[in-house]
Order: structure tokens, then sequence, then C-alpha cells
């Protein structure tokens, strides 16, 4: 037994402790979950997901037009067999009220607000479906292998006798014909391609796909976003990642740094730029921090 207290690491875990090691102490640490988990934007981008990668399984490498007898109506299936009315329960509905874009809203009842996010979810999908054959030709966006999960050792790039204590296990969306990351995210906002690059996010899904093929090369990462609830088409974003082989041994060196902190419990919040909404406020209020110091 090792002396962290985790036996894995994962890409979520490792940024959720660069922006808020309380909220990791509590989240991964202690393995705890908020009473009221807002579940509502976990099953639709599970969803989404779900669509996205049934759209590739019609992909056809055999035809010369690749989607010629591609439908659809199975990527919408695929969307609303998971996203369903139950989802949004009465009691989540009167949290989501009382959030500021809750109380500003029009929605009376939890089916309205579902069926809301049920029609913007459809026109993500239908805008990504108009645009994969631009996204496939301008962003080389071709998934040729689905859901990759993966658990690895976390090896120097420029030692392999040295490495740390605790694999990293996470889960790709799919790996492009060129060997690239392909990862399918749904957002509020537009990403910005520097402040995604310098997230240790991105790095992990590089990192993991660059030691499992033997370092022969050090794969660019593609974020595609579908944008959720805009007033315009502008429905997708794609940003490219691109790191080289200095980026893999920085990111060997942070992580290493991310793991000796928590072996010495350095689990304080930041006292320069923590975020007022951050959800480890919510864990000291449920737990009653305040009142045990």
């Amino acid at each position: 037994m090792n002396d962290l207290g985790i036996n894995r690491i994962s890409p979520s875990a490792l940024d959720l402790y660069e922006r808020c090691p309380k909220a990791f102490y509590y989240r991964v640490f202690l393995g705890l979950m908020l009473p009221e988990e807002d579940r509502r934007h976990l099953e639709f981008g599970t969803a989404i997901h779900s669509a996205l990668e049934n759209l590739y399984v019609q992909y056809d490498d055999n035809f010369k037009g690749a989607w010629e007898v591609a439908d659809f109506k199975q990527v919408e299936n695929r969307f609303l067999g998971i996203w369903k009315p139950h989802i949004i329960s009465e009691s989540e509905f009167e949290r989501f009220k009382l959030t500021k874009k809750g109380r500003e809203s029009n929605f009376v009842n939890a089916l309205g607000l579902y069926n809301y996010m049920k029609k913007d979810g459809l026109d993500m999908l239908k805008s990504y479906w108009n645009h994969k054959e631009w996204l496939l030709a301008e962003h080389l966006v071709n998934v040729k292998e689905g859901e990759k999960y993966m658990k690895i050792e976390i090896v120097n790039p420029n030692n392999k006798e040295e490495k740390l204590s605790i694999p990293m296990a996470l889960r790709i969306d799919g790996i492009s014909k060129e060997g690239n990351i392909i990862e399918f995210k749904t957002s509020g906002a537009k990403y910005s391609e520097n402040e995604a690059k310098q997230k240790i996010q991105g790095q992990c899904y590089s990192f993991a796909q660059y030691q499992e093929t033997g370092k022969k090369r050090v794969p660019e990462v593609s974020y595609v976003v579908l944008l959720k609830d805009r007033r315009t088409d502008e429905r997708i974003q794609v940003v490219h990642l691109k790191y080289d082989e200095f980026d893999m041994v920085v990111f060997y060196h942070r992580v290493d740094a991310i793991l000796k902190r928590i072996r010495n419990r350095e689990f304080s919040k930041q006292k320069i730029g923590h975020l007022p909404y951050c959800e480890c406020l919510k864990f000291d209020e449920l737990l009653n921090v305040d009142k045990l110091k």
C-alpha cells in the first residue's frame, strides 16, 4: 500500500487538484459526493458523446462518400435513448431554480427544462452532422477508434527506469487515422486555445498515447467543442493542442510535483485566485467546517 492514500490518478483529478486542492481532498481523496449532485449536465454530455460515437460507427472507409448511407435518425435515437425526462426530477428542477440562470428562466417545471435541453442537444448534433465533411477535410476529425480506456504507468520520457508510484487511468473519446487524440466536449462558452493548452488535462491525453505507442511521435489533441444554448448557428469550435517531447517531460515532473503535495497532505485552497463558486465551499457548508474551527 502506498502512502498517497489513492491508488490511481486521472486527468480530471489532476485538473481538479491544480484548480483547488481542497476540492480534490473532498472529491477524490475522501471520495465524497454532494447529496444533491446535478445530474443533468453529466447525463447530457454522456448522451451527446454516445450520439457522436454512433455517427462515426456509420462512417465507411470502403465508400468514396464515406457517409453515403449514414442516417441522422440513428444519431438522434442514440441521444434520446439516454436523454430521458426522468433525468430532471422536480427536486433537481427546484435546485436549478435557485441558480442565477434558473431564476432568470421562464421554465415552470422539470419537463419544460428537459424539453429545452433536448432541443438544444439535437440542434448541436444536427450542426455537427451538417459540418462533418468540413470537420474531416479541415480538421482531420475522423475517429478511427471509438472510446478507449487506458491505464498506464507514468514513466519519465528521459529515463525509463523512473516512474511514478501510481498509474494514470483515463478514457479517450477517439483516435484519428493520423494517430491524434479526439476529445468531444460540450460547453456554454468558447474554449481559449491558450488556456486549454496550459491545463494539465490535454497533456494527459497526449502523454498517454505517446507512451502507449512507444514514443514514436507526440500526438496532437483536438477538442471538438459543441456549444450549448447559442443564439446563432455557430455551434462548433475546434481547438488543436500541439505538444512536443519537451512538453512530455514537463508533464511527468508536473504530475510528480502534484503527487508529492498529495503525499504531504497539502490540501489547502489557494489564497489567491480561488473561484468564489468552487465546490469546496459547498462541502465546507455541508460539513460545517467553519463551526469545527
